[in-house]
C-alpha cells in the first residue's frame, strides 16, 4: 500500500528549543539496553546544534526508529527516513524542508582504518549516567575516540580543524582516567594512543604515536577483511549516490532547494514513514542500492 508523503501541521521550534526537546528522546533511547549510549556531541545537540551521535546493538535500532518517530510527531517534523546504506549503521532524519533537519546517526561498529574499534557493547564500561537522565560516553573516552576518528588525516597529519570543532583538548583534558580507558580498545597501540593524547594535550602533535595507532588498526583490519571492503564499497558507491547522505553532508544537514522531488527521490530509495504514520511507507527501490 503507498502512502501520500505529507509535514506535520504545526511548525517546528527554533533549533535551540528542538535541542532542550531532545531529553524525552534520550532519555527513551537509554532506557532500551545498556548499550545504547550518546557516545558522541550529546551536549552540542542539546544546544541545538548539530547531529546526534548513538550507539546501540543492532537488535534495538528498530525500537530506536520508533522512539524517533514518536519525538519527531511531537515536535512537529516529519516526515521521518531511514538510510541504510551506512555499513553497521543507520541514520534517521526527521525532516523540515526550510530548516536544518534533525539526525540521528546510529552504530553498533566503530572502524579505523578498517579495523574494527569498538561495538556497541564495548563502550558500556565507558558510558556514565547525565544528571540529565541519560547515557553518554565519559568525556574523556569520547574525547580520544573522537582524536583518532575525526581527529587524523593520511599518515598520521593531524585535523586541526575537526580537532577543534569536536573539543578533543577539553574533552581529554577534564578526564585522563576515561582517555586510558579508551585507549585500551586499541589493543596494542593502547600506549602509543595515551602518547599521543598526552602529547596533544601538552599542546605537540605525536606524529609517530599516531602512526603507530594507525598502523595497528590497518593490522586489526586484516583479520576482519569483509569489514573494510564493505567500507570501501560505501565509499565509492552509496556516500555519493545516496540522497540522504548528500543533503547531510554536502547540504550541512539542510534539504535541497527541489524539496518535492528530492523527497520523492528519498521515498523511492528509503524506508519513509509520512506524518502521522504507522506504517512504513512503500518503497519502489532497495535501502541497499540508492539510484
Amino acid at each position: 500500500m503507498s502512502h501520500t508523503i505529507t509535514h506535520a501541521p504545526p511548525r517546528p521550534a527554533d533549533p535551540g528549543a528542538r535541542g532542550a526537546s531532545l531529553l524525552p528522546l534520550f532519555r527513551r533511547l537509554t532506557a532500551l539496553s545498556p548499550a545504547s549510549i550518546a557516545w558522541k556531541n550529546a551536549d552540542p545537540a542539546l544546544d541545538g546544534v548539530g547531529d546526534v551521535d548513538w550507539v546501540a546493538r543492532s537488535e534495538t535500532w528498530e525500537s530506536i526508529v520508533g522512539e524517533v518517530r514518536a519525538w519527531a510527531a511531537r515536535v512537529g517534523l516529519g516526515p521521518v527516513v531511514v538510510c541504510r546504506h551506512f555499513p553497521d549503521g543507520m541514520f534517521i532524519i526527521a525532516l523540515d524542508e526550510d530548516r536544518e533537519f534533525f539526525q540521528l546517526d546510529v552504530r553498533s561498529r566503530a572502524t579505523y582504518r578498517g579495523g574494527t574499534v569498538f561495538r556497541a557493547h564495548d563502550l558500556e564500561p565507558m558510558a556514565e549516567m547525565d544528571p540529565r537522565g541519560f547515557r553518554k560516553l565519559r568525556p574523556g573516552a569520547e574525547g580520544v575516540l573522537k582524536l583518532v576518528l575525526k581527529g587524523v588525516d593520511r599518515v598520521g597529519r593531524p585535523r586541526a580543524r575537526n580537532l577543534a570543532k569536536e573539543c578533543v583538548l577539553e574533552l581529554m583534558r577534564e578526564d585522563a582516567a576515561g582517555v586510558r580507558q579508551a585507549a585500551a580498545l586499541f589493543g596494542p597501540a593502547r600506549d602509543a594512543l595515551v602518547s599521543a593524547a598526552e602529547s596533544y594535550l601538552a599542546g605537540r602533535w605525536n606524529r609517530p604515536a599516531v602512526m603507530a595507532v594507525e598502523m595497528a588498526c590497518r593490522l586489526r583490519a586484516l583479520g576482519s577483511p569483509g569489514v573494510a571492503l564493505t567500507r570501501a564499497r560505501f565509499r565509492v558507491g552509496s556516500m555519493r549516490r545516496c540522497p540522504v547522505l548528500r543533503a547531510s553532508i554536502e547540504g550541512h544537514r539542510h534539504p535541497p532547494a527541489d524539496y518535492a522531488e528530492w523527497l520523492r527521490r528519498v521515498a523511492a530509495t528509503h524506508q519513509t514513514f509520512p506524518v502521522d504514520d504507522t506504517t512504513p511507507a512503500t518503497r519502489a527501490g532497495s535501502d541497499r542500492n540508492c539510484r
